[in-house]
C-alpha cells in the first residue's frame, strides 16, 4: 500500500489554490479562499473525531468486569445481598467512588466498567455478619470472587425472677426494708446501747430488734455484724399497722468467725475539763467516762466451726446539782452519780453435715447506777441505787429441707433481774420550794426466766 503523504490536501483544494494564483480577478479569489477554510474546517473536524474514537476504543479495551456470588454456609445463594466495591489505590479511586449493587436472583453481583487495580469489597445481608474483602485486584478481563456469609451470631438473656406484684406484697422483700451497706454499718456508734438508738430512730415506731431471729440481748459488735435490714414504712402507716409481723423487725444477722483469727480493741474517753461550774454551786461537779471494748474472733476448722467473744464496759459518773433551802440555811454541793455497765458474750458455730448449721450463743450484761433521785430540792439521803442483770442463752439450728425448704429451730432462755435500793426507809418530807428529805421508797425489785421454743419452716 502507498504511503499517504503527511501533510497532503484534497484534489479540491489543490487545485482552488492554484485557481487563486492563477487568476486575476479579485471576486474569484475571494470565494477560492473561503473555499479553502472549509477544507481545512472538515479536515480538522474528522482528525478530531477519530481520534476520541480511538481513545474510548482503547478505553473500552482496557476496562475491567467484576462477577461476585453470595452464597451462605450451606452453599445456597443469597439474593438482594448488597455488594459494595471501592478502590484502595489512586487510579481506582479517582475513575470513580463506591460502587454498591445487589445480587440477583441467583446470587451474583456483576460491576462492569471497573478501572484495573485494587478494590476493596464489602458484602452485607440481614441475618448475616458482613463480610470485608481488602486487595482484590480486577484485571482487563472478567474478575470472579466467590463470598460465603456468616450467620450472624444471636445474644438472648433469659431472666428469671419472681412475678413483681408478688414481690411487692412479700413484707421480707425489699419494697418493705432497706438494707444498710458495709459503710453505713461502720459509721454506727461502737456502744452496743447507742447502736440500738440510732437503728430505733431509722426504723419506723414500734420496732423491735432481732439478731439472728431472736429478740432481746445485746447487740454484737460491728465486727460480727454481716447485714442490718431496716423496716421502710413511714410514721403514719407503722403506727396504723401496729406492728404487723414480719414488717417492724430490725433484722440483724451476724457473721462471726468467718475468716482467719482477728480481734479488736476501742476505747473512749471524756473528763470535765471543758465544763463549767454551776453558777449555784460552790465547786464544779466531777464528770467522766471510760469505755473499752475487746473481741476476738475466728476459725476454729475452716469451712466447719468458729468463735466469738466480746467485752464491753463503760464507766461513768455524772453530777447532779444540790440546792435545798434548810431553816437558817442554803445548801449547795455536786452530788457525784456514778454509773457501770458491763457486758460479755460468746458464741460458737458448728457446721452440720453440708447445709444445716448449728448456733450457741451465751450473754450476761450488768447495769448499776447509784446516787439517783438527789439534785435540786432534794437531799442526799433520798438517793436510791439500781442494779440489773441480763442472761440470755440462745441454741438455733438451720437448713435446708429438700430443694424447697428451709427450716429453722431456735431455743432461748432468757433470765433477767431488776432490784432498787433507798439509802433509808424513813417517810419522805417535803416542803414546796425549800428541800425534800426522807426516804425514797424505791426498795424492791423483779426476777423472771422466759423460755421460747420456735420452728420456722419456709
Amino acid at each position: 500500500m502507498a504511503r499517504r503523504p503527511r501533510n497532503s490536501r484534497s484534489s479540491a483544494c489543490r487545485s482552488t489554490e492554484e485557481s487563486i494564483r492563477g487568476s486575476s480577478n479579485p471576486a474569484s479569489r475571494q470565494r477560492a479562499a473561503m473555499t479553502i477554510s472549509r477544507c481545512v474546517l472538515i479536515a480538522v473536524a474528522v482528525g478530531c473525531l477519530t481520534a476520541g474514537g480511538a481513545q474510548v476504543a482503547a478505553a473500552q479495551a482496557r476496562a475491567g468486569r467484576l462477577v461476585v456470588t453470595v452464597m451462605d454456609q450451606s452453599q445456597a445463594v443469597i439474593p438482594n445481598a448488597a455488594v459494595t466495591v471501592t478502590g484502595e489505590d489512586e487510579a481506582t479511586q479517582a475513575a470513580a467512588g463506591p460502587r454498591s449493587v445487589s445480587t440477583s436472583p441467583v446470587g451474583v453481583a456483576t460491576i462492569d466498567g471497573l478501572v484495573p487495580g485494587r478494590y476493596t469489597i464489602r458484602v452485607e445481608f440481614p441475618g448475616f455478619q458482613p463480610v470485608v474483602i481488602e486487595g482484590h485486584r480486577v484485571g482487563s478481563g472478567t474478575s470472579r470472587r466467590s463470598v460465603v456469609l456468616p450467620i450472624e451470631k444471636i445474644d438472648e438473656k433469659l431472666t428469671v425472677e419472681r412475678d413483681k406484684q408478688l414481690s411487692a406484697l412479700d413484707p421480707r422483700g425489699a419494697a418493705f426494708s432497706t438494707v444498710l451497706t458495709r459503710e453505713q454499718i461502720e459509721a454506727l456508734p461502737d456502744d452496743p446501747d447507742e447502736m440500738e438508738k440510732v437503728l430505733k430512730a431509722m426504723a419506723p415506731p414500734g420496732s423491735t430488734i432481732r439478731v439472728d431471729g431472736f429478740t432481746g440481748g445485746k447487740l454484737p459488735p460491728k465486727s460480727q455484724i454481716r447485714s442490718i435490714r431496716l423496716p421502710r414504712m413511714d410514721m403514719m402507716a407503722a403506727q396504723n399497722h401496729g406492728g404487723m409481723a414480719g414488717m417492724h423487725f430490725i433484722d440483724i444477722m451476724t457473721q462471726p468467725g468467718a475468716g482467719p483469727l482477728r480481734g479488736s480493741v476501742d476505747f473512749a474517753f471524756r473528763n470535765d475539763a471543758l465544763n463549767a461550774r454551776n453558777p449555784f454551786a460552790a465547786e464544779k461537779g466531777d464528770e467522766g467516762l471510760q469505755r473499752y471494748g475487746f473481741s476476738l474472733g475466728g476459725t476454729v476448722k475452716p469451712n466447719r466451726s468458729s468463735f466469738s467473744m466480746t467485752l464491753q464496759r463503760t464507766g461513768q459518773h455524772d453530777t447532779g446539782n444540790l440546792l435545798a433551802a434548810l431553816p437558817g440555811r442554803t445548801r449547795a454541793e455536786p452530788v457525784r452519780q456514778p454509773s457501770t455497765n458491763l457486758s460479755l458474750t460468746g458464741r460458737f458455730d458448728q457446721a452440720i453435715g453440708r447445709d444445716h448449721t448449728l448456733r450457741a450463743s451465751v450473754q450476761r450484761s450488768t447495769f448499776e447506777r447509784y446516787n439517783l433521785g438527789i439534785g435540786g430540792f432534794d437531799l442526799p439521803e433520798r438517793a436510791y441505787s439500781t442494779s440489773s442483770s441480763d442472761t440470755l442463752f440462745r441454741l438455733s439450728e438451720n437448713g435446708p429441707v429438700g430443694r424447697r425448704f428451709f427450716w429453722e429451730s431456735r431455743l432461748q432462755v432468757h433470765a433477767f433481774a431488776n432490784d432498787n435500793r433507798s439509802v433509808t426507809e424513813s417517810p419522805a418530807i417535803r416542803v414546796l420550794d425549800s428541800f425534800t428529805s426522807g426516804g425514797a421508797q424505791q426498795s424492791g425489785g423483779s426476777h423472771a426466766t422466759e423460755f421460747e421454743l420456735a420452728s420456722d419452716l419456709d
